[in-house]
């Protein structure tokens, strides 16, 4: 016989049975007792997480504990709820411990990530229970990292720039999102202003970048705060200036390429935003080599932009060509330069010669002329210039081109040198030559070669000097110890020397002084001989031209031969009075005409010498301004 008790009219818990058996005749078997539990109760699942940091949303910044109850009299103990991590070591579980009809179990998650966790299980009588699933979540203990590279860090006076600037914002976040963030940036000097990026990842990181390339002060701040509320250390870049604007520089009250014969007092203008005042540099070079002091310099400071540097003006012993220079350097390292060249010209054209002209002018008197080459260096281009030459006082302008060359050489930074050339054909005529070369250079400065105290002149000469020498025939006889003669020497400019030769050894030397003390005529002697003797005058002026009076042969001496021609002289007079006072008379009047001849050529001498002198220290020719006519 068997028995299949209907459950469905017990209650849950524990039932006792009793069996026994009796037949029909009336007896009664052993007596049998039975016991079972019965449980219709799914087991019922709870669950609770805590966490010892902040959370927000299903982020945790610390460990959390999820709490898992089971509420059933006969839960199978072998259950463990379902783990998915990221690092399987980074969470436990504790077991069960029972409070009544109470499971208790405790899953410790303490490793970063993203964790999902199920629990389901059955009790001992089979019945299932409602799977308990626990909401994703994640537990992010690290904050964010910001990193901001620059792609120009070439600094200056450390906040200076002078080429943009990019900015590489790197963001080291796992569970990165682009709202957990703030950048801000100042463009230009303007105002702070948050800027919406695009990100990208890398594996460096989450990337964005911000450019920063307008001018003026500029600055990047970013901020970064995790789901889980770790917030980052914050970037702030400081601030920061793009200057892309070398300095400007100006130099007023004098122009570039200019001539000055006033004053010069050049100012220097510096302008710049970011100025850096011990970075501006004057200044000034004399182009030729000449060694020259700044003039003194009076800086004023119109404002923190703009400085401004006035100069003394140059002084009269300035004459040169110069450059003048300004360079600055601003905070950023920009740098300009500027330079201007200019010429301080008061003084106008200095006057030489060449070697040949000069060493002609030096001799002033010569015989014959080679071409006259004057140089004329002024530190400016002349604008207008002309050649008179005066010959004994008759005034003639040369033809350029036909009379005269003139050459011209030079640059902006050197000297300009003009060569005259003059043909030899301009001196043909005898006579005193003065030379005048007057000009007007670009800075305004009449010059002329007198003015310089130049002399430019010479006598030409080609005529040799008169020789008559008196109360000396030759081939003729003289009584007595010794025999007086005399020379009257005369040219038509200035004698130099006069040498009396006898028997063709040099006697006697009269110097150009001692001519003209003996007013050109000199006396001489020659004494007793008994052979006859040679006497011979050779006189040469300044010029070089050369007169020779030949060899006359004299006897003198105490001989009866001479005294005899002596007597004969001395009858024939007798003999012939009147003839012989004739004779007398016309010696008489050819010596008063060889005295007053020597007079004219000594006063034609002093003349033309004084002349000279006149026109070498007072004549000057000068083109009036804006005329042809001269004075």
């Amino acid at each position: 016989m068997i028995y299949h008790p209907d459950l469905s009219e017990f209650a849950d818990g524990e039932i006792h049975f009793s069996f026994w058996a009796q037949d029909q005749a009336g007896h009664t078997g052993l007596h049998k007792t039975a016991s079972l539990r019965k449980d219709g109760t799914r087991p019922i699942i709870t669950g609770r997480l805590e966490t010892s940091g902040r959370r927000n949303d299903d982020y945790y910044s610390g460990d959390c504990q999820i709490y898992l109850y089971v509420q059933d009299d006969n839960l199978d103990d072998s259950w463990r709820p379902v783990v998915e991590s990221e690092d399987p070591d980074g969470y436990s579980f504790s077991g069960w411990r029972r409070h009544g009809n109470t499971a208790e179990g405790v899953i410790s998650c303490s490793g970063e990530g993203m964790y999902q966790i199920t629990f389901s299980c059955t009790d001992l009588a089979g019945n299932q229970a409602k799977t308990l699933v626990v909401p994703p979540f994640i537990i992010d203990k690290t904050a964010p990292v910001i990193a901001v590279m620059y792609d120009n860090q070439e600094v200056q006076n450390q906040k200076y720039y002078r080429e943009p600037r990019r900015a590489v914002i790197t963001i080291r976040e796992k569970w990165f999102r682009p709202d957990d963030g703030k950048v801000t940036a100042v463009f230009g000097g303007g105002e702070s202003l948050e800027v919406d990026l695009e990100w990208r990842k890398t594996k460096e990181g989450y990337q964005s970048e911000v450019l920063f390339e307008k001018e003026g002060i500029n600055a990047l701040n970013v901020a970064w705060k995790d789901q889980a509320g770790n917030e980052a250390k914050a970037y702030h870049s400081g601030a920061f200036v793009i200057d892309r604007t070398a300095p400007k520089l100006k130099i007023t009250n004098l122009e570039n390429h200019s001539s000055n014969n006033g004053k010069v007092e050049p100012v220097l203008q510096i302008i710049d935003t970011n100025m850096n005042e011990g970075e501006i540099k004057v200044s000034l070079k004399e182009l030729e080599g000449k060694k020259v002091k700044l003039p003194d310099v009076h800086e004023q400071k119109i404002s923190d932009q703009e400085i401004k540097i006035a100069m003394d003006n140059f002084s009269e012993k300035m004459d040169g060509i110069y450059q003048l220079s300004v360079s600055a350097v601003d905070l950023a390292g920009n740098q300009s330069e500027k330079s201007i060249y200019f010429n301080v010209n008061r003084g106008g054209s200095d006057y030489t010669f060449n070697p040949e002209t000069e060493a002609m002018l030096q001799k002033i008197f010569i015989r014959d002329s080679d071409k006259v080459v004057i140089c004329e260096k002024n530190v400016d281009w002349l604008s207008e210039s002309s050649v008179i030459i005066s010959c004994s006082g008759t005034l003639r302008e040369l033809e350029k081109g036909k009379d005269y060359t003139v050459q011209a050489k030079g640059s902006e930074t050197e000297k300009k040198e003009y060569t005259y050339t003059i043909d030899k054909s301009c001196f043909q005529n005898e006579g005193t030559y003065v030379i005048y070369v007057d000009s007007k250079d670009k800075a305004g400065n009449h010059s002329s070669i007198e003015q310089k105290g130049v002399k430019a002149g010479f006598i030409l000469d080609r005529r040799a000097p008169k020789i008559r020498i008196i109360n000396l025939e030759d081939q003729q006889y003289y009584h007595g110890e010794n025999h007086n003669f005399q020379a009257a020497v005369s040219d038509n400019t200035e004698l130099l020397k006069v040498q009396y030769y006898l028997d063709g050894k040099l006697e006697e030397e009269f110097s150009e002084k001692e001519i003209e003390e003996m007013e050109g005529l000199i006396e001489l002697q020659m004494k007793a001989s008994d052979e006859y003797q040679a006497i011979r005058i050779i006189a040469e002026d300044r010029a070089g031209n050369v007169a020779d009076s030949g060899k006359r042969h004299v006897l003198v001496n105490l001989s009866d031969r001479t005294k005899k021609q002596n007597s004969a002289s001395d009858n024939e007079e007798i003999l012939h009075p009147g003839s012989t006072a004739i004779e007398s008379k016309n010696q008489n009047s050819r010596k008063a005409s060889l005295l007053i001849a020597g007079a004219v050529c000594i006063l034609f001498m002093g003349s033309s010498i004084g002349y000279w002198y006149y026109q070498k220290k007072n004549v000057s020719i000068r083109r009036l301004p804006g005329t042809d006519d001269k004075r």
